[in-house]
């Protein structure tokens, strides 16, 4: 039998939204998820998947990050910015994860601007 990650990995490789469903309490699947779902052009769909990541851990970067991406893509560029400053403020980024917080919050900027 596979291990229920790796199948939520291969669910998600094949452009499956559900892949969660595979381990629902796994971060990495709800991340997944997300991110399958904002490849799929349903962004609200992925801040959900995200959502549900952070409820189980709210500092998990991958969630934090993929949240705010999803943000952005629905347009929201405020919430996204905050959030963004939220977790930077809070001294939890790591070198590379402020670093790409802080792309994000260049973008935002960007986009604020149009």
């Amino acid at each position: 039998m596979k291990d229920p990650v790796e199948q939520a990995m291969n669910k998600f490789h094949r452009g499956d939204p559900e892949a969660c469903e595979v381990e629902p309490t796994s971060l990495l699947a709800w991340c997944n998820r997300g991110e399958c779902c904002l490849q799929l052009d349903r962004a609200k769909e992925a801040e959900q998947a995200y959502d549900h990541a952070l409820a189980r851990l709210a500092t998990f970067f991958p969630a934090v990050e993929g949240r705010i991406r999803a943000q952005i893509a629905q347009g929201h560029i405020k919430q996204a910015r905050q959030a963004c400053q939220a977790y930077l403020d809070g001294d939890r980024a790591s070198p590379d994860e402020a670093e790409s917080l802080q792309e994000l919050l260049a973008l935002c900027r960007q986009l604020a601007r149009r």
